[in-house]
């Protein structure tokens, strides 16, 4: 599972660099409307520990395809997720690599390489 601090460390790492990366949601967007970005960031963990726990990597990639529709429906981009998990992988493989860890970054990769698919179909 992902440490505390990990989590936090994830979290707003994700955030400042959407916030680096797209300085017009600043202008968009609220705080509260930005605060999803945090939230969004949790619950891509939550489903990285879930496939973990249960060793299925199903969990976490039906999840990515489900969520890229949820948001791309939102009129997200589908560019936008596959940086977040660019960043959370990025933040993980500054850490001490455990198996957990590296399972973790592999489900990011899988992810990655289903969204980066699925966007050039479109």
């Amino acid at each position: 599972m992902y440490s505390v601090t990990l989590r936090e460390e994830t979290i707003n790492v994700v955030y400042d660099k959407f916030i680096q990366t797209h300085p017009e949601l600043i202008v968009y967007y609220d705080e509260e409307k930005l605060e999803h970005i945090r939230q969004d960031t949790q619950y891509h963990i939550e489903q990285l520990e879930a496939a973990a726990m249960y060793k299925m990597d199903s969990i976490f990639l039906d999840y990515v395809e489900w969520v890229n529709g949820v948001l791309t429906a939102r009129g997200i981009a589908t560019s936008m997720l596959i940086n977040c998990f660019v960043w959370m992988k990025e933040v993980l493989e500054k850490h001490t690599q455990t198996k957990e860890h590296t399972y973790y970054t592999d489900l990011l990769t899988k992810g990655i390489h289903i969204l980066t698919k699925s966007s050039t179909l479109k």
